[in-house]
């Protein structure tokens, strides 16, 4: 990443840079890319189940799934 992309933040419209995180649920890595193109997909971003605050929106989260996969979009937390 070159550091003008550093300096100034993501805006609408932009391309999200692709993140790559050790997956939780199974073995291996998940990146970004692998859902870019596929579907629309919302990312949330949490500090962990330890934190009273995300794990409100963790199970808030799991709630909207269903219904947002029928819509066509994927969730990652």
């Amino acid at each position: 990443m070159s550091t003008s992309s550093v300096d100034r933040p993501l805006q609408p419209g932009h391309r999200a840079p692709n993140v790559v995180l050790n997956a939780i649920s199974r073995e291996g890595k998940i990146a970004l890319d692998d859902f870019r193109g596929r579907s629309p997909l919302l990312i949330g971003l949490f500090r962990g189940l330890h934190c009273p605050f995300c794990r409100r929106h963790v199970a808030a989260m799991a709630q909207l799934k269903p219904a947002l996969r029928e819509k066509g979009v994927e969730c990652l937390a």
